[in-house]
C-alpha cells in the first residue's frame, strides 16, 4: 500500500468538480493510505467559506462538502509535530508555512504530499525538496 500525504487542494477535490478532481478521487480507492496534518480541515473549511463569500456556492452546499471531507478515512496528524520542520523548509523554498507543513509531515513519513499546486512542486524542486511533492496531474493511477 502506498502512503500519500494530501493537502487541503486535493481534499476539496474530492468534494468539488475542479480539474484533476478524477485523479485525486482516485486516491479513494482504498489502495492507498492516506495522511495529512490536522491544518487540512482548517484550511479546506477556509476556501469553501471563500466560496460562500463569493456567492461561489451556498453555505448548506459549503456545508455538506465540509461534512464530506470529514467523512472521508484518512489518519490525521497533529500539526504541532511539525512545525519546526515547516519553518525551516519555508525558510529553504520561500513557500509558506501553511504549505511547507504538509511537506515535513511528507518528509517525516518518508512519502511525498499530493498537491494540485504546481507552483508548490516548482519551489520545493528549486529548494532542494524536489521529491517531497508530486503535481497530481503528473500521477498515473492503473
Amino acid at each position: 500500500m502506498t502512503t500519500f500525504v494530501i493537502d487541503a487542494g486535493i481534499a476539496l477535490k474530492w468534494v468539488l468538480d475542479e480539474p484533476h478532481s478524477p485523479a485525486a478521487r482516485s486516491l479513494l480507492s482504498g489502495q492507498h493510505e492516506l495522511i495529512a496534518p490536522d491544518l487540512l480541515y482548517v484550511e479546506a473549511t477556509n476556501v469553501l467559506w471563500k466560496r460562500v463569500v463569493r456567492k461561489e456556492m451556498t453555505i448548506d452546499e459549503a456545508s455538506l462538502c465540509c461534512a464530506g471531507l470529514l467523512a472521508v478515512p484518512f489518519i490525521v496528524h497533529d500539526s504541532r509535530t511539525f512545525l519546526g520542520r515547516a519553518l525551516s523548509v519555508a525558510a529553504a523554498t520561500g513557500n509558506t508555512v501553511y504549505d511547507c507543513l504538509y511537506v515535513a509531515l511528507a518528509l517525516h513519513s518518508g512519502c511525498p504530499v499530493v498537491t494540485g499546486d504546481r507552483k508548490l512542486v516548482a519551489a520545493l524542486t528549486r529548494g532542494g525538496y524536489g521529491d517531497a511533492a508530486v503535481w497530481i496531474g503528473d500521477m498515473v493511477f492503473g
